[in-house]
């Protein structure tokens, strides 16, 4: 009886020995998981003035070495705008800048949230003033056009092509200082940074406002700037490249008549 006794203290001790141990682990990985603290720090800083071009990035410290970003995502004034999967974290995509009177004059709120794969998050929030914008364009050119791109315009800059696109019916909406047209399987949005009586400059584009910015673009990124003259008669709108445009597909579609409505 001392035996079996003895026998089964042991085997007692040997559990309630594994259960510390086990109960110790347990803790120290609750205790791990707390102690990680991802942070994310926005380029732009909290009162900062806007009014040129800039690059909206986000950094991401103390993800620990088992866990990783699985995505970043920014957010103007509470919406979200743009979402980055891959480092550099940047607002509409590497190599294009942040237009930031595209938003509107006025006080808005930027945010940058990083999401891990563990499920840590971090935020940043940087409360702006725009200060300034590009002269408006003229409003009898604010307005919904359409025009059918041939094979012949394709063909015009073909020695320049570098993104194949097809021709076809394509839809252009002008707004206050933004253009944006796009085509099925096509989408883009270029942004007016200056205007005339009768001259509009495009730069890069301002992908998160595209309808569709995962369907594709028309040039090599980053676009090339551009100058075109415009006219309008009536409901029809002529555009041409005031001096050689790099983006050969930009300069197929924009080129030629656009019919206002329908």
């Amino acid at each position: 009886m001392r035996r079996n006794f003895a026998t089964i203290s042991s085997a007692l001790l040997a559990i309630a020995v594994a259960g510390c141990s086990g109960s110790s682990s347990a803790g120290h990985v609750a205790a791990h998981r707390a102690a990680a603290h991802v942070t994310i720090t926005s380029s732009i800083k909290d009162g900062a003035a806007l009014s040129a071009p800039t690059t909206w990035e986000a950094m991401v410290g103390g993800v620990p070495d088992s866990d990783h970003v699985t995505a970043v995502t920014f957010l103007i004034d509470g919406k979200k705008s743009w979402t980055s999967e891959f480092a550099p974290y940047s607002f509409n995509m590497d190599g294009y800048p942040f237009w930031p009177w595209l938003m509107g004059t006025g006080a808005h709120v930027l945010t940058a949230q990083a999401t891990t794969a563990g499920g840590l998050t971090a935020s940043a929030s940087a409360h702006v003033v725009i200060t300034g914008k590009p002269r408006s364009l003229p409003a009898s050119l604010v307005g919904s056009y359409h025009r059918t791109v041939s094979t012949a315009d394709l063909t015009r800059t073909l020695h320049r092509q570098g993104i194949h696109i097809q021709a076809g019916s394509f839809t252009m909406q002008i707004r206050d200082g933004l253009f944006i047209w796009e085509s099925a399987g096509v989408g883009a949005n270029e942004v007016a940074v200056s205007a005339g009586p009768h001259q509009v400059q495009f730069k890069t584009s301002a992908n998160w406002l595209a309808p569709r910015p995962d369907a594709g673009g028309f040039c090599e990124a980053p676009e090339a700037p551009a100058r075109y003259s415009w006219s309008l008669s009536g409901s029809r709108l002529t555009l041409r490249p005031a001096s050689p445009d790099d983006c050969a597909n930009r300069d197929a579609v924009l080129t030629g008549t656009w019919v206002k409505g329908g």
